[in-house]
């Protein structure tokens, strides 16, 4: 499992953890900038990237995210990357809200590391639920070299912003 370093705050509020057949349960934990994480860990640059981001109360384990990567990998081998924000996302509602555009961010830091790492942007279809899919829309918005292939926002919620 590959994860994005995202937590305490919104600055530490995202590990992007990459999965792949090869690893669907083992941690590994991706830095943005930081190629030798990205080039020693399970991440496949031959393959499609999915990204799943949580939404409100929920963690890189809830439901959402277990379920959506089990499912596409038994039908697909394809790198996984889960976006926890779970520690900006475990709190009241208001500042949960608040948090979605910085880790929204960092998820675009992110995915502006990987084109620069040789991903292509249309291989890469961010999937959020909740308040994920604000993170995700905020990333596909700031992304440098895009547009990402797909967007997929799931029961997504009003912002208070």
């Amino acid at each position: 499992m590959m994860s994005i370093k995202v937590a305490t705050g919104p600055r530490e509020a995202g590990l992007m953890t990459p999965m792949t057949r090869r690893n669907p349960f083992e941690f590994q934990v991706l830095t943005t900038n930081d190629s030798a994480s990205l080039h020693q860990s399970n991440f496949d640059f031959s393959k499609k990237v999915k990204v799943l981001t949580h939404g409100w109360l929920n963690h890189g384990y809830s439901p959402m995210p277990e379920s959506i990567k089990e499912a596409y990998l038994n039908v697909s081998d394809l790198n996984i990357i889960v976006v926890d924000w779970g520690v900006a996302a475990n709190v009241n509602y208001i500042l949960a809200s608040y948090n979605v555009a910085s880790v929204g961010r960092l998820l675009t830091e992110f995915l502006n590391f990987l084109i620069g790492e040789g991903v292509s942007m249309d291989d890469v279809h961010l999937i959020g639920h909740s308040l994920g899919a604000h993170v995700v829309g905020i990333a596909g918005a700031y992304v440098k070299k895009g547009p990402i292939d797909t967007i997929t926002g799931k029961r997504f919620c009003y912002l208070l912003q």
